[in-house]
């Protein structure tokens, strides 16, 4: 570097900040993220939702989008807000209310009972930050829900393991008090997942309070776009300063546009949502299985991520939700102890004796079928395979060998092709 740029760059940092003008290999190669907790869908968008940066979930209605962002928390209230490690766990008993329906005479009664509640005690890594002269524990990712539709209810989210005792809900009137709660949220520095649930509800000051016959072209657009400037500027601006960075979290719905002979998909908002996130994920629904009595037991959702400007887009796949409770699964579920579990034995991490033994990561089982078992028993040799499969998976190089083609008569690509379009 020239002594005319080095002069440049101290001149820079010194008018607009530590690290606002640096060289480029300076930046921290790897982005850290925040795991969904759905294995399928963080391979497919390379590790987790990234932090400092804005990612979106869409799709039409009941598609698993607040059910997929739910999950989202729960997984950042497990992590060490320092080095996103997993955080270690401590068993307490706590007596809450609960509201159920007497089956007799069908009235709702609140009663006490003691449940098993887990808190975080300390970080895996042994993480400590140094608050009023004492190393104390940094505690677990700070999760802030914003609550644009009003919909909220701590019940159901809940039963996907998010711990409304220690998340912050934000229930702003019109959008742009949404916005500016946003950019404090970001700028505090203290709030490391932001939910912003959704966009399309974002309602502005304008069309609230006026008529319903005024003429509001694209003023929801302008209101969106301007979001996603302000957020992405404090998100800079956060970053330049080396503080803890945040990952905010948008879903959006699809909504059909009439154009003369054809309809479009389009997102409300306008198109510059799609320009400032790093990661577009595509949501519908694809299936439900139902019980002898007809209630849902789980549901399938597709996804392609459209767009992954942190690893490699037009991934695809799909992912099961417990909807009821039952035997062995309760409400929330993904079934990723059995997708982990497959992916080790049929993509080459378990090796396999003459008889029948498998060694997976250093360990001995006498077979898959207690390999299967271990995993779903024990959470923290679950996590280790957990994250073994996806750091292979996710930087393991292509074969250079082009996928086949379904054949044309085939029912599955007849599926695949109509997917999209259902509801």
């Amino acid at each position: 570097m020239s002594h005319k740029l080095a002069d440049l760059m101290k001149k820079m940092q010194k008018e607009h900040g530590p690290g606002s003008f640096k060289v480029a290999s300076d930046t921290d190669p790897y982005c850290p993220r925040i795991p969904t907790g759905i294995f399928s869908l963080d391979y497919a968008m390379g590790g987790g939702i990234p932090i400092g940066r804005t990612s979106m979930f869409y799709g039409k209605r009941s598609a698993g989008k607040s059910a997929a962002c739910a999950k989202t928390a729960a997984n950042a209230q497990r992590l060490c807000r320092k080095c996103y490690g997993r955080v270690i766990t401590q068993d307490k008993e706590v007596t809450v209310e609960r509201k159920t329906v007497d089956l007799i005479t069908g009235k709702m009664q609140v009663t006490e009972e003691k449940i098993v509640k887990k808190i975080p005690v300390d970080c895996v890594n042994k993480c400590r930050v140094v608050v009023e002269g004492k190393k104390v524990f940094p505690g677990r990712m700070q999760v802030i829900w914003v609550d644009a539709e009003g919909t909220f209810t701590p019940d159901f989210y809940m039963k996907f393991g998010v711990d409304c005792d220690d998340l912050m809900l934000a229930t702003p009137d019109y959008g742009e008090a949404a916005v500016d709660m946003v950019d404090s949220a970001i700028r505090l520095r203290a709030v490391d997942l932001i939910i912003v649930d959704s966009i399309a509800h974002l309602t502005p000051l304008k069309e609230r309070e006026g008529s319903t016959e005024d003429s509001l072209v694209a003023v929801q657009a302008r209101l969106v776009n301007r979001a996603m400037r302000q957020w992405t500027s404090s998100l800079n601006e956060v970053e330049s300063n080396k503080e803890n960075d945040c990952a905010i979290l948008l879903v959006n719905q699809i909504r059909e546009k009439m154009g003369g002979f054809y309809t479009a998909e389009v997102r409300p908002g306008g198109m510059g949502q799609a320009f400032a996130t790093s990661l577009d994920i595509h949501l519908w629904q694809k299936d439900f299985k139902y019980d002898s009595t007809g209630r849902p037991l789980w549901m399938t959702s597709k996804f392609i991520v459209e767009k992954n400007r942190v690893s490699v887009p037009k991934m695809e796949g799909t992912y099961r939700m417990c909807l009821l409770d039952h035997p062995g699964r309760l409400a929330g579920d993904t079934w990723d102890d059995e997708a982990v579990a497959d992916a080790v034995l049929d993509r080459g991490f378990a090796t396999f004796d003459d008889k029948g033994g498998v060694a997976v990561i250093g360990r001995m089982f006498a077979s898959s079928d207690e390999f299967r078992a271990e995993i779903a028993k024990r959470e923290d040799f679950y996590y280790e395979a957990r994250e073994a499969v996806l750091n292979f998976m996710i930087y393991q190089p292509s074969d250079g060998k082009l996928a086949e083609k379904k054949k044309k008569g085939d029912k599955d690509s007849k599926d695949d092709k109509d997917e999209p379009k259902e509801e």
